[in-house]
């Protein structure tokens, strides 16, 4: 059986731009068939294009958005948290992303950051699917030992705003965490929040900042009201459809997590162990000098002066050349 993807982007791309998807099919032995496809918007915002996968033997999918002058790249997405799902034959998948920028605190996504992270990708990423699915896949790179992501929202299958019906995600690797829940009761859109709970007991530890997220109908799907005085749709007929929506990062605050002082950049070689110091001295990372020549300066620093301290900002556009 076939298997259908449907991309979906906003991106306001300049004149002689396109957006493209950079697709990766990869095989039962690890073999990857890369792929390139173009997208098409109608009103210079939403950018789409749907491929049919007729290759057997296809495993996973892995993907990622670029922008294209010709055929030359002239903005790739940060990718350190690849989107990566299972194939399923005879599936329609509907994705539907944003681009992603590189975070604003880009070594918080190093493993040794914290320890949430520092867990082994899973090796085994199958996503259990149901005949209508919603995959919901957020990173939490700020995750202390013991914490785990749950999901909470609008609906009583998404636990009904009850902290103690939240629904536990899976992690997967790489601060990913991902859940699937069946989209058969549901009626979009709904509301939706992660929170932080605790991985052994499921106490509720903390609610996510800001707003309410909202799971929007997609337009690439064909729904109908479910009454008059609902304002809510349900999803299609289609048979065996899986709706991907990648949230970006739990939104906590920074305050107590991370601050703006001082890291002490100590040398070996050809490598730097970085680590924040007073009551952040847990925090530690080892850069390969060798990838940034504005790390090399740093180093040097540290083989005149001992140690050298650098802010955070400094560090953070470092890491962003690497």
């Amino acid at each position: 059986m076939l298997m259908n993807l449907h991309f979906s982007i906003p991106y306001r791309a300049q004149w002689g731009e396109d957006v493209c998807v950079e697709l990766a099919l990869i095989g039962t032995r690890g073999r990857e068939v890369p792929l390139l496809l173009h997208m098409e918007t109608s009103d210079g915002i939403v950018w789409r294009t749907d491929y049919r996968v007729m290759e057997t033997g296809i495993r996973q999918f892995r993907y990622s958005y670029a922008v294209y002058r010709g055929m030359e790249v002239v903005r790739r997405e940060w990718h350190r948290a690849p989107r990566l799902f299972d194939a399923d034959a005879g599936r329609d998948f509907i994705l539907d992303d944003f681009w992603m920028e590189t975070p604003s605190l880009p070594w918080l996504f190093f493993k040794d950051f914290n320890a949430g992270a520092a867990r082994d990708r899973n090796a085994d990423l199958h996503t259990p699917t149901f005949a209508q699915t919603i995959v919901l896949r957020v990173l939490a790179p700020t995750l202390s030992d013991g914490e785990a992501v749950a999901l909470i929202g609008s609906q009583p299958p998404l636990g009904d705003w009850k902290p103690e019906r939240a629904l536990r995600l899976t992690f997967v690797g790489l601060c990913e965490w991902r859940i699937a829940v069946s989209a058969t009761a549901l009626q979009l859109p709904f509301e939706y929040k992660y929170v932080i709970v605790d991985e052994q007991t499921g106490e509720l530890l903390r609610w996510e900042d800001g707003y309410n997220r909202v799971c929007w109908p997609v337009s690439a799907l064909a729904t109908e009201p479910v009454g008059k005085a609902d304002s809510g749709v349900k999803l299609s007929n289609r048979r065996l459809l899986t709706i991907v929506r990648n949230d970006g990062i739990v939104r906590q605050r920074e305050d107590g997590l991370w601050h703006d002082g001082d890291v002490a950049v100590a040398t070996d070689g050809d490598s730097a162990d970085v680590a924040a110091e007073g009551d952040y001295a847990a925090v530690a990372v080892a850069v390969d000098t060798k990838k940034a020549s504005p790390l090399q300066v740093l180093v040097a620093m540290a083989q005149e002066r001992g140690v050298a301290s650098v802010s955070l900002g400094l560090l953070e556009d470092v890491l962003e050349l690497m």
